[in-house]
Parts: structure tokens; sequence; C-alpha cells
């Protein structure tokens, strides 16, 4: 299960049609609540099934939004490097998934319209991603650009905890010998 958030207008569900369909809604409208999406992911020749949760990105929705983020392995959180304003707003969004989705959903920065020029500099994001413990992925859903390469990491990541957690681990014995008491 994969979650993208981001402040509204920024790009996720372009971001997410790129990803399933290979396509590009110029005149794309703002999400109500959210949309999921499957996309199909060869890994090391195993099929990986990736459940895309498209979230509003409106002020008005995000109380809602959060309750798509448990159960989530991994968190697309989306701004627009044209914008500063929804890159600060990306760092709230990333506090949020702490909160709601736990430590265990690997959290990627996303910075849409790479192919416009970046009002948010290489050293923010760095240092973002340093505190919050996330890699940073640049990508244009319009050029596409990135875009199956961004899938593609998520996949594999959810392909090795998939067979992390099918591991058995064999119990430990601890013989002690009792005293005797009597």
């Amino acid at each position: 299960k994969i979650v993208v958030i981001g402040q509204s207008g920024v790009g996720k569900s372009s971001i997410a049609l790129r990803a399933v369909q290979n396509e590009y809604n110029e005149s794309a409208t703002s999400t109500v609540m959210a949309a999921m999406l499957e996309k199909k992911v060869t890994v090391d020749n195993q099929q990986v099934n990736l459940q895309i949760w498209d979230t509003a990105g409106q002020e008005r929705f995000n109380s809602v939004s959060t309750i798509y983020f448990r159960g989530s392995q991994c968190a697309l959180v989306v701004f627009s490097v044209d914008s500063q304003e929804s890159f600060e707003k990306a760092v709230f969004w990333i506090g949020k998934v702490k909160i709601y989705a736990g430590d265990q959903t690997k959290i990627y920065l996303i910075g849409n319209k790479c192919d416009l020029e970046s009002v948010v500099s290489e050293s923010q994001i760095q240092k973002v991603c340093a505190e919050q413990s996330c890699e940073y992925f640049k990508v244009s859903a319009k050029n596409n650009l990135g875009v199956e390469e961004l899938f593609q990491r998520a996949a594999q990541l959810g392909l090795v905890e998939a067979e992390e957690e099918n591991v058995k681990i064999e119990p430990k014995l601890n013989l002690k010998a009792k005293e005797d008491k009597g």
C-alpha cells in the first residue's frame, strides 16, 4: 500500500496516473477524499501488486486523509519544486505520516514538476531528508521523468518487506538447571 500525499495542486494525481496508465492530463481536477489505483510491477522476476492511494490535498480534507495512512508500507510526500509553500507543507505531511502510519512506513520526499525551475534549494531538501530519514526523488509527471523509477523503488521495498515478514524465526530454547530446594 502506497499513500500519495501533499498540498493541493502539486501533482499527486498526475504522478499516480502517469505511473498506472502512462498518461498525463493537463486539466486534472482536485481529488476529493481519495482514489485508489493499482499497478503491477516486476522486481527480481517477482510480481508486486501496488495499491496507490491518491489523497486529497485541500486543507478541509487533512483529517480525513490521515485515515489512509494506516497500513501503508510507503508514503510519497509530494511537493512542487516551483513552490516553497508546498515544500513547507510537505514537511508538515512527513510529520503526519510518522504519527498516523508509524515508523514502519518508508517515506519518500517527491519533488514534482522538475521540468520547471526550482525555488526550493537542494540544501533545504537534503536537510529535511537527513532530519526525517527519508529518500528524495525528482520527478515530472508531465514529461514522464523519474516516475517509473520511483514506483520500481517502492515495489522493491515492498518485496523486501514481504520477504522479511515471511522469514520464520526459530525460537530460542533456554535451558537452566533448577536448583533442588528439597
